[in-house]
């Protein structure tokens, strides 16, 4: 049933040279910038979708949101908070590869254990550093 919660984030790409002197999220104002005004790429933890820009915050609303808008109106409360925290784990997964899933888990206030479950239904393995950082 994950897979069908919705697209992975569009991250901003490493190579990605835009730059501009504030960046704002289309989604709640909040803007970015340099303090003297110089032109900056986009941050790391913001994500382009459609050529709108989102803060990390946003962009977590987002991908719960969309996985909530495809569940069929007659699941419960309880089944749809479970399905809202997979589909917020898995965005921080694909967003983040190589955190360790303590950290993903922290970000997403659950266990390290509900991380490693999505991750493994994702088929997005932990790489040899973050295994031992994990540890």
């Amino acid at each position: 049933m994950l897979a069908d919660l919705g697209t992975p984030p569009s991250v901003v790409d490493a190579l990605d040279t835009r730059t501009a002197v504030r960046w704002t999220c289309a989604r709640c104002d909040v803007s970015v910038g340099q303090i003297d005004d110089r032109a900056a790429p986009l941050p790391d933890t913001w994500t382009r979708t459609e050529g709108l820009t989102y803060c990390l915050s946003c962009s977590r609303a987002r991908a719960a949101d969309e996985a909530m808008d495809l569940l069929p109106d007659e699941i419960t409360g309880e089944v749809r908070a479970k399905l809202r925290r997979k589909a917020l784990i898995r965005f921080e997964i694909t967003r983040s590869p190589a955190s360790p899933n303590r950290v993903i888990a922290s970000a997403c206030r659950t266990s390290t254990m509900a991380v490693a479950a999505v991750r493994d239904e994702i088929d997005i393995p932990l790489s040899t550093g973050a295994v031992a950082a994990d540890n």
